[in-house]
């Protein structure tokens, strides 16, 4: 992920940018998921539905960051607590290859299609907004993560590369 800077914050691209604004909760009462978690290897944003990790090299400090309208990460208030959005993530899952996924409104209801055909119904309104931004990035092969026992609520996984880093969108059928 190439990391820019404006006046003097890291200014992150704007394709990624909008995939993580998708995920961030824009209710204000839900101030611990209103912003993006920065690691070592990873960013992260969650709204309580959807999660989605990024899996790249940055040169970014770890802690939490308010994403700006200019894509710029303005650091957060360091007593804040982040879910732990590693413990969603399944990972005793089977993969199923789902192909590509671009722009157009066919094409996501396609991948819909695709992924309640094995099974696993989702939310459209929940979904669509992230899918449009995954659409844009215009993804080659996307793989669907299906926990392989059936216990309760299952949270959908999509992974896919793109740009040499690695996407994981979660759908999640209970709120955080």
């Amino acid at each position: 992920m190439k990391i820019a800077e404006l006046h003097g914050y890291p200014q992150i691209e704007p394709k990624y940018a909008r995939l993580l604004l998708s995920c961030i909760s824009q209710k204000e009462t839900r101030y611990a998921i209103n912003c993006v978690e920065v690691s070592k290897k990873t960013i992260c944003a969650i709204d309580g539905k959807r999660l989605l990790v990024i899996y790249c090299k940055h040169k970014i400090d770890p802690g939490l960051y308010y994403l700006s309208k200019e894509f710029m990460l303005l650091k957060n208030d360091p007593d804040k607590k982040f879910p732990n959005w590693e413990s969603i993530i399944r990972k005793d899952t089977k993969e199923i290859k789902i192909g590509g996924f671009y722009s157009g409104t066919t094409k996501i209801s396609r991948l819909m299609y695709r992924i309640n055909n094995t099974g696993h119904h989702i939310d459209f309104d929940l979904y669509e907004p992230v899918a449009r931004r995954i659409a844009i990035l215009g993804v080659s092969d996307m793989i669907l993560e299906i926990p392989k026992k059936s216990i309760g609520d299952r949270p959908i996984q999509l992974r896919f590369k793109k740009y040499g880093d690695t996407f994981l969108f979660v759908l999640m059928s209970l709120s955080l």
